[in-house]
This record gives structure tokens, C-alpha cells and sequence, in this order.
């Protein structure tokens, strides 16, 4: 099993090496980019409390494959967690709080999913590794998370109810679960 964990991830290491090479012109990018990752978007959606949430396509963490949000989520409440291996308090708020709270709440259906933003793969896979996650992972290689999010700084945590709206945003600390409580109904 751990054979098949160190070759998936040098099969997404070499994935997202390719996908995040030597600067490019953003029409030889698109080119190179494989359509499924492509955004068919023109431009970012709304991002705001109560109106649905934008969904993107990333590289599927320990895998070969692209996935996106939505399929992820696949209509359950979840808390969504943009971050990068080198952010501190992104870290923090995984070890304090998201592992906590997805181990809590899988069995009632609750999704958790980080999405690493501007990000090393390898760095990303020492530190998902050391910090016990065991929630998808998305890569956004070709920015359209941060795009679409309009992502300024991390980590940033946004929770989604069943009915796929922004429920809260810019959750930190003991308000990730409040606020999960409250969209649970408890």
C-alpha cells in the first residue's frame, strides 16, 4: 500500500510539475493545460454569503486525475479551506481545528476539503502528511480557485450548506464549528 501511496505521488508531483513549469504566455498555457482543468467560465462568479458557491476544477491530491469542487461536496454541507503548506496559520487552523471537525462530522455527512494555493506539491504532501489529513485535497495549479474566490490572503475558510450557497466566510478559530452547528441546525 505504501508502494502504491509513493508512486501516486510522484505521478501527481510530476503532473503538477508539468502543469506548473517555466512561465509561459497565458495562450501557450491554455494550450498546455488539459481542456478538463481549462476554466469554461469568462470570468469570475459572485462570491459572497448566500450566493452559490463557484465550483473549479483542481489536481486531485495523491491521484493522477483532476476532480472538481462540486463532485467533492456532491450536495453536503462542507467546509471548503484554501491554504499552502508554507502559511503558519494555515496550519494552525488545520491542526487545531479542520481535522478535529472533519473527524467529528463525517459520520453526519459534513465534507471537508482543502484546496492548496500557490503551493509545492512535494511540500504539500510532507505537510498533509505531518499534519494527519485525511480529507480531499484539490491543487489549484492553474489559479482558478483563487480567481474565482477572489483569494487575497489564507488561509481562508468558507462554509457551504446542502443547498450549495455560501453560508459564511473568513471562519478562524472556535467559528468554524459554531457556524457549522448553525447550518446544521443544532
Amino acid at each position: 500500500m505504501k508502494k502504491l501511496s509513493n508512486i501516486l505521488v510522484t505521478i501527481s508531483v510530476a503532473l503538477f510539475a508539468a502543469c506548473a513549469g517555466n512561465p509561459q504566455s497565458a495562450d501557450q498555457e491554455a494550450a498546455d493545460t488539459p481542456a478538463a482543468v481549462q476554466s469554461s467560465a469568462p470570468e469570475a462568479p459572485i462570491f459572497e454569503v448566500g450566493s452559490p458557491y463557484p465550483d473549479f476544477e483542481g489536481w486531485l491530491y495523491g491521484t493522477p486525475q483532476t476532480d472538481s469542487l462540486s463532485h467533492l461536496i456532491e450536495g453536503r454541507v462542507a467546509l471548503v479551506d484554501f491554504w499552502a503548506s508554507w502559511c503558519g496559520p494555515c496550519r494552525h487552523e488545520i491542526s487545531q481545528n479542520l481535522v478535529r471537525i472533519y473527524e467529528k462530522y463525517k459520520s453526519r455527512g459534513v465534507a471537508v476539503v482543502g484546496v492548496a494555493v500557490n503551493d509545492d506539491v512535494v511540500r504539500h504532501d510532507a505537510v498533509t502528511k505531518e499534519l494527519g489529513i485525511t480529507y480531499p485535497q484539490l491543487l489549484d495549479v492553474n489559479g482558478q480557485a483563487m480567481q474565482y474566490y477572489g483569494i487575497e490572503s489564507i488561509p481562508l475558510v468558507v462554509l457551504i450548506d446542502k443547498d450549495g450557497r455560501v453560508a459564511a466566510r473568513d471562519l478562524r478559530g472556535p467559528a468554524i464549528e459554531e457556524a457549522l452547528l448553525e447550518v446544521l441546525g443544532e
